[in-house]
């Protein structure tokens, strides 16, 4: 398991980043891939053929209803489908994973700046026993 560790500036935090399997870097490549404008292009382009070899050639392998291009569509989707959605639940872990490290990282700038108000009021008061004191002086 791999820690990946920032600093920021209050300490040191570790972030869990353990290497991806060959499914997890399969399924994201695939997401990756399949929510792209150039394969939503590329996509419709063959789709677009192949309508048009089965309906305005000679060279007919699908007729009207096709059948054939339907099942190639099924199985795309079917194969397509489950590889994003466990790529967005890798994504989802990340992310609440850097959730986790960015609350914990609030807390720690919280208590900080409450240290800094609580020194700020007392030196305020202070101050104001200082000027206190000058003034009874100046007085005296």
């Amino acid at each position: 398991m791999n820690k990946e560790t920032r600093s920021m500036g209050l300490g040191e935090w570790e972030l869990d980043e353990r290497a991806p399997t060959f499914g997890e870097r399969l399924a994201d490549a695939v997401a990756n891939i399949g929510g792209s404008w150039t394969f939503v292009i590329v996509f419709i382009s063959i789709m677009a053929m192949w309508i048009i070899l089965n309906v305005f050639t000679a060279f007919v392998f699908d007729p009207y209803p096709f059948i054939l291009l339907n099942l190639v569509l099924s199985t795309i989707a079917a194969f397509q489908a489950p590889a994003i959605m466990m790529s967005q639940k890798r994504q989802a872990q990340r992310d609440r994973s850097y959730a986790r490290v960015d609350f914990e990282q609030s807390r720690k700038s919280e208590k900080v700046l409450l240290e800094i108000d609580s020194t700020m009021l007392e030196m305020l008061e202070e101050i104001r026993e200082l000027r206190q004191e000058v003034e009874v002086l100046k007085r005296s």
